[in-house]
């Protein structure tokens, strides 16, 4: 929920990102750029959960990210690095694909990523700064 003086999820990197206008990609063909399509919603209905407003999904921001997979090899490597770093965490720690945990253990594993230290997932770390910023472009 979002209120005034609450911390809000989308509210914090709407104001660092910007707003994600009324863009609506969803009726975009689902391809297969490369990347698990599934894993790659997951992460994006974690980051930004569809509340009083559409979340990720219901804006359409996995179809474009989809299509700048397919355009973009730099930003692919940056997808399949991360989602790879995600699911091995999944099944490392649940036993699971990362899709099918609940929100809560979804987001506590990002969390985990973001507070990370050393230079061992420093790249992944810099790939989900940069998926949490073409989430709003």
């Amino acid at each position: 929920m979002s209120k005034a003086g609450t911390f809000s999820r989308r509210r914090f990197f709407a104001r660092v990102f910007g707003m994600l206008g009324g863009i609506n990609l969803a009726g975009c063909a689902r391809a297969r750029p490369g990347v698990d399509v599934d894993t790659l919603e997951a992460v994006l209905d974690t980051l930004i959960p569809a509340d009083e407003d559409p979340g990720a999904l219901e804006a359409g921001v996995p179809a474009a990210i989809v299509k700048r997979i397919e355009n973009d090899p730099v930003s692919a490597k940056r997808y399949r690095r991360l989602l790879e770093w995600v699911s091995g965490r999944a099944r490392e720690a649940h036993r699971c694909r990362f899709a099918a945990l609940p929100l809560q253990q979804r987001d506590h594993l990002l969390k985990e990523l973001y507070h990370s230290r050393g230079s061992g997932l420093a790249q992944v770390r810099i790939d989900l700064n940069v998926v949490v910023e073409q989430c709003f472009h």
